[in-house]
């Protein structure tokens, strides 16, 4: 038989049944076709997305199906967006869009900052900083918040004393 398994709603965490997709629910239903020696599975989405955490663990399950190297199709209905197009994507493709965009981050902001690929690199992988380490690895210019930053344009404008913010 070919397997069908329906994706359709919010994709939230836990149990959650009709109208919305559970994400245990749906991975456990994945899960239980796998003995039933499938020749195929169809997985058929139509959400807008919702959990990440949700989306990653019907995602997992769908992989644990194609381990098995058989034909998977994944069907789009009227919406796939966000979590829905996350379970439709398999690791390699996902992991290839997040590095592209990642580096993407590293020339820009390298660009933006006097600095190269590889030094943005060394300060960035996800990290936070807080402003004083910011500064200090050349990521921000200066402390302060929006009076300062008004007054910082007001001066690089020229304009001295004469002008307002025009919310």
């Amino acid at each position: 038989p070919i397997g069908v398994v329906t994706v359709a709603g919010e994709i939230v965490d836990g149990d959650a049944g009709p109208g919305t997709a559970g994400g245990d629910r749906i991975a456990e239903l994945l899960d239980d076709a796998l003995e039933d020696d499938l020749a195929g599975l169809v997985v058929r989405v139509d959400s807008p997305g919702g959990s990440v955490l949700a989306s990653e663990m019907i995602r997992d399950a769908v992989m644990r199906h194609k381990e098995r190297d058989i034909p998977i199709a994944v069907s789009m209905a009227n919406v796939a967006a966000s979590g829905g197009y996350w379970v439709s994507t398999p690791d390699a493709m996902l992991q290839a869009y997040i590095e592209d965009g990642y580096e993407d981050f590293l020339t820009r902001v390298g660009e933006a900052r006097g600095m190269t690929r590889d030094q943005v690199d060394a300060v960035g992988q996800g990290r936070v900083w807080d402003g004083g380490t910011a500064r200090q690895l050349r990521l921000v210019d200066e402390y302060g918040g929006m009076e300062e930053a008004l007054a910082w344009v007001a001066a690089q404008a020229e304009l001295g004393e004469d002008w307002h913010p025009l919310y």
